[in-house]
């Protein structure tokens, strides 16, 4: 799944300074008060979904991601904390 939305880019053309960045950025940062997210917490943000609002480049409209988290909240809910562990997040 990461390969599809997070694709590692060229390295071929990287500056000294560019494979410096990739090292760190590679590093997970982890603060005192980093706290993975919880169930209800997804549970919220999903709610406030609007229900007539027009679906992403994803297709996904709100109220097929609230049934979707209404089946499967524990693995939406892990999906989240990975991206957070990652710190990579889809954007599209």
């Amino acid at each position: 799944m990461l390969d599809h939305f997070a694709p590692e880019d060229s390295q071929h053309d990287d500056t000294d300074l560019h494979k410096q960045a990739r090292t760190l950025a590679m590093e997970p940062i982890y603060t005192e008060d980093d706290k993975e997210f919880t169930t209800q917490e997804i549970r919220n943000a999903v709610s406030s979904l609007g229900k007539r609002k027009a679906p992403g480049v994803d297709g996904i409209t709100g109220e097929n991601f609230k049934d979707e988290f209404k089946l499967f909240p524990n693995y939406i809910t892990a999906i989240y904390i990975g991206c957070l562990r990652q710190g990579i997040f889809p954007t599209r």
